[in-house]
């Protein structure tokens, strides 16, 4: 075999002609040219390099990082209509779950059902929950329970009245970039009223797995895995003596309460369930928020109220007495004297501040409203310290 090399003569290009012959990098190419290392880097610069290094990364350690961004599940049960799981400051309004449904009967599915607001004693209900997450990874393994507890403003350690499980369920949930983050879930197990307070029973729920644990306790104001349904909307005729005598002795000896009229927010309170099975206002009358008070209210807004309720109407306070003493003082103005009355009584009291013929539903709507088509949303709000603890919400109207 010969051992002489191919040859190959080519021409000799100019500069430019080489230029041209190779061609260049695209116009989207980042460039980092080279710069010369004229010494060596003392132990000063790499002490600064690595303070450089190390607050890059803990700015992006998923300690710096809202829960919704780091690669975990964020599970939900929300308080008002637009939450989204931020508890900082807690939420002022949590009462209201739009995320609890209550449905006459025994059913499968949500599907074309009219939900309720009023249960019936005795008769069984299906409860569904609707459960979020927003976080970037999968809940897989998820779980929902369902309590029952009789009216409270608070349900903490301790509670005379714990809530008592009513069934579960389990379910798996996307992460938040699907639309299958979001689903109703069936409680398997039917919820029964029982005969205490007439039927006036509050409603919980909390939701948990293994990578988002939900806190001790029921605490719906600060936990976003809890959700709280004290809302009741009134038949024309209830006698609700029973209920606010109830409620007046579940403020604490130290504790406060007021009466707010919750205006045009009652649309945004009712929709959820009306609208839960699909059809539009299925089961709940459509309300119509009073564009006029009758009764004496202050009006007041506030950065955080706008967040959960945009306007609200104060009608009456009941303040807290000296410790050890059982007689409040209540009245329109919170600074004044008032008049004295028991802690037992003091629902009792704000409700006859509508000065209604009697403490029925259609009594006090048509007190504070001459139209008998408006819808009235009636706030029993307690209060520690001045922030919002709890509180009772109950719907009244004429018809």
């Amino acid at each position: 075999m010969s051992d002489i090399r191919e040859h190959f003569d080519h021409p000799e290009l100019t500069p430019e002609e080489d230029r041209l012959a190779r061609g260049g990098d695209p116009t989207t190419t980042r460039k980092h040219p080279l710069q010369p290392l004229h010494h060596l880097p003392d132990e000063a610069d790499e002490e600064d390099a690595l303070r450089h290094v190390l607050a890059w990364v803990d700015e992006r350690a998923p300690g710096r990082r809202p829960r919704q961004d780091q690669l975990l599940p964020y599970l939900l049960i929300r308080a008002m209509t637009g939450d989204h799981g931020v508890r900082e400051p807690p939420m002022p309004y949590f009462w209201q779950s739009p995320d609890i449904i209550v449905v006459p009967g025994i059913v499968d599915s949500i599907d074309a059902q009219a939900a309720t607001l009023t249960p019936r004693l005795g008769e069984p209900h299906t409860i569904f929950v609707r459960v979020w997450n927003l976080g970037r990874l999968a809940a897989i393994g998820a779980r929902v329970d369902a309590y029952w507890a009789n009216p409270a403003f608070s349900f903490g350690a301790g509670s005379p009245h714990p809530p008592e499980l009513i069934g579960n369920a389990g379910f798996n949930l996307a992460d938040r970039t699907s639309t299958a983050c979001m689903s109703v879930v069936r409680i398997a197990e039917p919820w029964i009223p029982r005969w205490e307070n007439e039927g006036h029973e509050c409603l919980l729920a909390v939701v948990s797995c293994l990578m988002d644990r939900a806190t001790v306790g029921f605490d719906a104001a600060t936990d976003r895995h809890v959700g709280q349904l004290n809302l009741h909307v009134a038949r024309p005729d209830l006698d609700l003596h029973p209920l606010l005598l109830w409620l007046g002795r579940q403020i604490g000896p130290n504790d406060s309460m007021q009466l707010v009229h919750g205006l045009e927010t009652v649309t945004d309170v009712l929709a959820p369930h009306a609208l839960a099975g699909g059809g539009d206002w299925v089961g709940i009358p459509r309300p119509r928020p009073p564009t006029h008070l009758l009764v004496r209210h202050d009006r007041g807004e506030s950065e955080q109220e706008e967040s959960a309720s945009r306007t609200r109407g104060t009608i009456g306070w009941v303040t807290a007495p000296e410790r050890g003493s059982r007689l409040y003082r209540f009245g329109q103005n919170p600074a004044s004297e008032g008049e004295p009355t028991k802690r037992g009584r003091s629902a009792v009291a704000l409700a006859r501040l509508i000065e209604a013929d009697e403490l029925t539903g259609r009594a006090l709507a048509a007190a504070m409203s001459e139209d008998p088509a408006d819808t009235h949303l009636l706030r029993f709000e307690a209060l520690r310290d001045g922030v919002v603890i709890g509180g009772y919400s109950i719907v009244v109207t004429q018809s």
